[in-house]
């Protein structure tokens, strides 16, 4: 947030799920759980205050509704919020994600990039960006990708894997000049063929100690092929990543 001059929205969603609030005085209930977080709440932002910057502005918001991702959706809207962060558990948490949790929803509906963070993740910077891509619109994904990139001063890295047996194989020729052609500044480009999407972008991360991953999908089609690999045993290997996805809107 500091490196981004941006102002963090702490948001919590009471989720108010119309089968649990008809056993209960809803209104009753409502104000004892909207008191108690609004309690907890400032405790959060006092800790987090501690730790930020000074130039960094906090604000906690306490919200009732449901589905939850469709209050979050509101929320962003309303107050033009750039991007989402939200926390995985790893390998469980990743796993609920594919079963259609609430992230998902959130990842899936969101208007605005999502940046899912592994519980344990330990924060050093953003130095090595991987940008995992399909090859396909990559002129309009680089400048987002890009721009992030210069912001944290990063080194990008941009990849593809081509398994075996695709119908359009592209070239390794054609896929440098295409590289070339869109001269992402400091970038790197690594073109993988005949090896399993999850084997070669994990050892990929690895090998040049990657802070962020980026992936940009078409509502779940693309990214379901990714995450139920590659990108489950990342966050749910030693060396957790965070991973920052943008949906793709017609014409990306």
């Amino acid at each position: 947030a500091e490196v981004l001059k941006a102002k963090i929205h702490l948001l919590l969603v009471e989720d108010s799920v119309p089968e649990t609030v008809a056993f209960k005085n809803t209104r009753q209930w409502s104000e004892i759980v909207l008191q108690n977080n609004l309690e907890s709440g400032k405790l959060w932002v006092d800790e987090l205050k501690k730790q930020a910057s000074e130039r960094v502005q906090i604000v906690f918001t306490c919200k009732s509704g449901w589905p939850i991702f469709t209050v979050i959706e509101h929320y962003t809207t309303d107050h033009r919020i750039d991007f989402i962060v939200i926390g995985s558990k790893g390998a469980s948490g990743i796993k609920k994600v594919i079963l259609g949790s609430n992230a998902a929803a959130v990842i899936n509906q969101s208007s605005v990039p999502v940046i899912v963070v592994p519980v344990n993740h330990v924060f050093k910077g953003i130095k090595s960006i991987i940008y995992a891509t399909d090859m396909e619109h990559l002129d309009l994904q680089i400048d987002k990708v890009n721009e992030f990139a210069r912001a944290f001063d990063a080194k990008l890295h941009i990849v593809h894997v081509q398994e075996e047996g695709e119908l359009e194989e592209i070239s390794t020729t054609s896929a440098y000049q295409q590289v070339d052609k869109i001269s992402a500044i400091g970038s790197h480009f690594h073109l993988f063929k005949s090896i399993p999407v999850a084997k070669a972008l994990e050892g990929y991360v690895k090998k040049e100690n990657g802070d962020l991953l980026v992936l940009f999908t078409h509502k779940l089609d693309f990214f379901e092929k990714l995450l139920q690999t590659s990108v489950t045993r990342i966050l749910a290997s030693e060396n957790q990543i965070p991973v920052l996805t943008f949906i793709k809107r017609n014409g990306e």
